[in-house]
C-alpha cells in the first residue's frame, strides 16, 4: 500500500459509464491536484461488483494515487430529502430528533433506520418562530451495502457525502463575486441534477427528469440505425457545431443530429428555467446570477452557449483547472468537467461544519 503523504482521501464520483477519481493536497488556501483519472466501467449502468472494484484499486495505484481512503457520494436515487419547518436553533428544542422523525415520515420509513444530516436555510418567513432547514438522509441498509462493497475490495471509506455539497465545495472559488443565487448543473449519461447556492449554502437540489444524454443516444441509435461509438462521436465531438458534412447523405445525417440535440437542449433549458422560477420566487430574488456546468457530458459542443441563451444566465463550463493547481502528470484530463465533482468529494469534509 502506498503512503498518503499529506494528501486528501480520493474523491470517487461513480457514474453509470465511468468512475472519476481525484486526489488533492493543500497549501494554505490553494488546492493542488496530485492525481486524477477517469476509469471506464466494465459493467455500464449495472451495480458495481467486487471484480470491478478490485480493478479500480489497481488502476488507481498505477496512476499515482496514494493510500486507499476514499469519499463517496450517495446515489441520487437512494437519497431521502425534504425541506422541514423546525424550531429555531436558539429554542433548545431537539432539532436532530425532530428532523429525523419528519424526514422519516415524509419517506414512510422508520426514523431509526436512516442516517441524517440537516442545515438551516438562509431565509426568513414573516411572523412566527419557526425556521426552515434542508434535510438529507439515506437508509442504513443502502449505506451499509455501499460501504461493504468498497471496503471488501480494500478501500477505506472516510465519508459518504452528498453530491450537492461536493459540487458546491468544488466551485466555491468561482462564486466569491456572486452576491445572490448561483446554480450548478451536473450532467451525466443517465442523470442530470441542478443545485442552487445562496450565501455558500445549498438551498435547492433537483434531479432533472429525462435529461441524461443516454436517452438521446439511445433514440439516435434506434431511429438512425447508428452504432453506439458513432453516436458518441457525433454527440460529444460535434454536438451543435458539426460542419464536417461533405456530401448530401452526410449533410442529412448532420441535420438530423442537430435537430435532435437542439430538442434535447430545449428540454433541458426548460427544466432549468422551471427550477429557476421556483427558487427566485421562494427567495424573493430577481434572477440566478450564474450557472456553472460540469459533469461527464457537459462538454457537448454548443451546450453552454445554448443554456446561457435559453435560460438568460451567465453560464460557464468548469473543470478542475479552473479551481485548483494542476501540474505534471496530474494535469492530464484536468481540463475535463467530468472530474469536477470528484474534486469536490476529495475536499470533504470542508464545508460540512454547519
Amino acid at each position: 500500500m502506498m503512503l498518503n503523504r499529506g494528501r486528501t482521501p480520493i474523491g470517487l464520483d461513480v457514474e453509470d459509464r465511468a468512475i472519476h477519481a481525484v486526489q488533492l493536497s493543500r497549501r494554505g488556501t490553494v488546492w493542488r491536484v496530485e492525481a486524477a483519472t477517469r476509469v471506464q466501467r466494465t459493467r455500464p449502468e449495472g451495480a458495481i461488483g467486487a471484480g470491478e472494484l478490485s480493478r479500480l484499486r489497481k488502476i488507481l495505484e498505477r496512476q499515482g494515487f496514494s493510500g486507499r481512503d476514499i469519499v463517496l457520494a450517495m446515489p441520487h436515487d437512494q437519497l431521502l430529502t425534504a425541506v422541514l419547518e423546525l424550531p429555531p436553533a436558539h429554542s433548545g428544542a431537539p432539532r436532530d430528533q425532530i428532523s429525523r422523525i419528519e424526514l422519516a415520515a415524509a419517506h414512510k420509513c422508520n426514523p431509526e433506520s436512516i442516517e441524517l444530516e440537516f442545515w438551516d436555510l438562509p431565509r426568513t418567513r414573516p411572523g412566527g418562530e419557526s425556521s426552515y432547514a434542508m434535510a438529507v438522509g439515506c437508509r442504513h441498509t443502502d449505506a451499509d451495502r455501499m460501504l461493504d462493497s468498497f471496503e471488501s475490495a480494500g478501500f477505506h471509506v472516510r465519508g459518504l457525502d452528498v453530491q450537492s455539497w461536493a459540487v458546491a465545495r468544488a466551485v466555491a472559488p468561482l462564486l466569491d463575486d456572486v452576491n445572490g443565487l448561483a446554480a450548478v448543473l451536473k450532467l451525466g449519461w443517465a442523470s442530470a441534477s441542478l443545485v442552487v447556492i445562496l450565501d455558500e449554502t445549498v438551498i435547492f437540489e433537483r434531479s432533472l427528469a429525462d435529461c441524461g444524454l443516454n436517452r438521446l443516444r439511445d433514440a439516435m441509435m434506434n431511429d438512425l440505425g447508428l452504432d453506439g461509438d458513432v453516436v458518441d462521436y457525433l454527440l460529444i465531438d460535434n454536438g451543435l457545431d458539426d460542419e464536417s458534412a461533405n456530401d448530401a447523405a452526410q449533410q442529412e445525417l448532420v441535420t438530423s443530429v442537430r435537430e435532435r440535440v437542439s430538442a434535447y437542449l430545449a428540454h433541458l433549458a426548460g427544466e432549468i428555467r422551471l427550477s429557476f422560477s421556483y427558487v427566485t420566487k421562494e427567495y424573493d430574488r430577481d434572477q440566478i446570477q450564474r450557472l456553472i456546468v460540469l459533469g461527464s457530458t457537459a462538454s457537448l459542443p454548443g451546450l453552454v452557449e445554448h443554456l446561457a441563451e435559453g435560460c438568460s444566465v451567465d453560464a460557464s463550463l468548469v473543470a478542475p483547472t479552473h479551481v485548483a493547481e494542476c501540474q505534471g502528470s496530474a494535469s492530464v484530463g484536468c481540463e475535463s468537467p467530468s472530474l469536477t465533482a470528484a474534486l469536490g468529494l476529495a475536499q470533504y469534509p470542508k464545508g460540512q461544519d454547519r
